[in-house]
């Protein structure tokens, strides 16, 4: 059962050149000309900073906006699931784990946005989802590919 199915998405606003299923979205911190407009709440109030979103369902209203050329279009979204590199001794799908980031200061290695994802952050709670490859870690961890979905405190 998809979360749309089940009623577990959020609505917000997207620029209408945006705004189609699938499209995955990081969500920063708002202009300035968004903190007056009438819209605030429903467009930025709802979702969280540095967060990653997914669109899943579009509805037909539109909006005018002084940023996005065409306006602003209602859409249904969720939280994207992330993939992270976690240790292989917890890597099991359907474990409820704290997420915290590897202690690495190698700056070039090929996995390191694995390690440091974004829209995840040191301490969320996740439920891992999906498992991929083990990651050859240049400094020894002994470390796996997780899907995570974040469980909202």
């Amino acid at each position: 059962m998809s979360e749309k199915s089940k009623g577990k998405f959020t609505i917000t606003l997207v620029g209408v050149k945006q705004a189609r299923k699938g499209l995955e979205f990081l969500h920063e911190k708002p202009s300035e000309k968004c903190e007056t407009c009438e819209y605030y709440r429903v467009c930025i109030g709802n979702l969280e900073v540095g967060r990653i979103y997914r669109i899943v369902g579009l509805r037909e209203k539109v909006f005018s906006c002084p940023l996005h050329e065409g306006g602003v279009r209602v859409v249904e979204v969720v939280e994207s699931e992330i993939s992270a590199a976690v240790p292989q001794k917890i890597a099991l799908e359907g474990a409820v784990i704290v997420f915290q980031q590897r202690m690495c200061e190698n700056f070039a290695c090929k996995n390191r946005s694995l390690c440091f994802p974004a829209g995840i952050y040191e301490g969320d709670r996740c439920k891992i989802v999906g498992l991929g490859e083990k990651i050859d870690c240049e400094i020894g961890d002994s470390l796996r590919i997780a899907k995570l979905k974040r469980i909202p405190s």
